[in-house]
């Protein structure tokens, strides 16, 4: 006898399980852990426009040179997040962070002559993660059990089907994962369906004890979960560290016209540098470029004037 999904409608035969609440469940974390914002507020982020002019009016003269993809800026916690965008005319630098919140639209604007500018600083690494730790390993845990508590009401304990069903689940996973490639959230959901399942098949609990102690340790089953419980732990070490970038623009009196870096949480310190207010400064498209470039193109602004404007104008 057929019935139905409660949740999206979907005709189910008997016995059959829908999986619609975890294929949303994924959706829901990876947008809220990759701080992107809502389709319907892209418009908010002045995408495809130049600063100069269609944003701010240029100035008598000025010329705008080009224009970068700098940082994407993100707080995960308070749903804040923001793009930056940084541009060069012959007679200013521009760095503008249209942004979202829950409260509506954000900006950070800030400007600084180019004779003023003495120098730039650019560093790129990465941070460690503490909100996609705790993402992935909730993340893992609720698609494990519900896997392995599934196979556990449906599946026949046989020593031959479960070496079977160990095998195509292992190579099912080891496949998922290098056809997925940088895709890690999606690898990190497939290798927790794969342990649950295989789990599910031996009937083993999601205790250590069991796994360490257990009768049968080294049967083919256990030593496929073994090997994905390695892989799935690579996979969460690759999610957890995040890139990280810090932007300066120096000036003659040694200060910085522009810092853009993120702001660091702790208990018992307090920040003294300046900070962009988002948790997460990531780089963008175009952070190498301007790391290898700006300071090139800012020295041939105050050293030849208008003359560099066509030698760096984007075409």
């Amino acid at each position: 006898m057929s019935h139905f999904c409660t949740r999206c409608g979907k005709e189910l035969t008997d016995g059959e399980r829908c999986f619609c609440f975890w294929k949303s469940f994924v959706v829901k974390i990876k947008a809220l852990l990759s701080g992107e914002p809502d389709k319907k507020k892209l418009g908010l982020l002045e995408r495809d426009k130049q600063i100069v002019p269609d944003i701010i009016q240029a100035d008598e003269g000025e010329l705008p040179i080009k224009q970068y993809k700098l940082a994407k800026l993100r707080s995960k916690i308070r749903g804040h997040y923001a793009e930056g965008n940084l541009q060069v005319t012959n007679k200013r630098l521009i760095f503008r962070a249209p942004g979202i919140a829950a409260t509506g639209k954000t900006l950070i604007h800030k400007e600084f002559s180019i004779n003023e500018i003495s120098g730039i600083d650019v560093q790129k690494g990465t941070k460690l993660s503490v909100l996609n730790i705790i993402g992935g390993l909730l993340l893992t845990l609720f698609i494990s059990l519900d896997f392995q508590s599934l196979f556990e009401k449906f599946y026949h304990k046989t020593e031959f089907v479960s070496a079977f069903f160990a095998i195509l689940l292992f190579l099912g996973c080891i496949a998922g994962c290098i056809l997925l490639q940088k895709k890690y959230w999606l690898k990190l959901a497939f290798c927790s369906c794969g342990i649950g399942c295989l789990l599910g098949t031996t009937g083993l609990s999601f205790s250590a004890l069991d796994i360490v102690f257990g009768f049968k340790l080294f049967t083919l089953t256990n030593i496929c979960i073994f090997i994905l419980s390695i892989v799935w732990f690579v996979i969460l070490l690759r999610v957890c560290f995040v890139p990280d970038l810090v932007f300066m623009i120096k000036t003659t009196s040694a200060s910085e016209a522009i810092q853009i870096r993120r702001r660091i949480w702790g208990l018992f310190f307090k920040q003294t540098q300046e900070h962009s207010g988002f948790s997460e400064v990531l780089p963008w498209t175009d952070a190498d470029t301007v790391a290898e470039e700006l300071g090139a193109l800012i020295a041939d602004l105050k050293t030849t004037g208008d003359l560099a404007v066509d030698k760096w104008k984007e075409k």
